[in-house]
C-alpha cells in the first residue's frame, strides 16, 4: 500500500465517521426544530438544518465526481469533502450545545 493510498483511506474513514455523527446531530436538531417555540426562538437552527440538507446533496455530487476523476483531482476533492463536512459538523454541534 502506497502512502497516497493510505492517506486516501484515512480521509475516507474520517468522512464516514463524520457522516455517522452528522446523521445523529441532524436527527437531534430536526426533532428540536419541530417544536414551534424552539424554532421561533432560534432562527439559526433553521439555517443550519437548511445548510445540512444542501450539503447532503452537494456531498453526493462530490462523491460521484471523485469516482470518475483522476487520482490527483480525487485527492483534492476528498480533502475538500472532509473539510466542508467538518465545518458543517462544527456548526451543527454549536447549535446542539445550546439545547443541552
Amino acid at each position: 500500500m502506497t502512502a497516497y493510498t493510505t492517506i486516501i483511506t484515512i480521509f475516507i474513514i474520517i468522512y464516514l465517521a463524520e457522516s455517522v455523527y452528522e446523521v445523529r446531530l441532524y436527527t437531534f436538531l430536526n426533532a428540536h426544530s419541530q417544536s414551534p417555540s424552539v424554532a421561533n426562538s432560534n432562527p439559526r437552527l433553521g439555517q443550519v438544518i437548511k445548510l445540512e440538507r444542501w450539503w447532503n446533496w452537494i456531498s453526493w455530487l462530490f462523491i460521484i465526481v471523485i469516482i470518475f476523476t483522476s487520482d490527483l483531482i480525487s485527492f483534492v476533492l476528498i480533502d475538500l469533502l472532509v473539510l466542508i463536512e467538518t465545518i458543517v459538523l462544527i456548526l451543527m454541534n454549536q447549535i446542539r450545545h445550546q439545547y443541552n
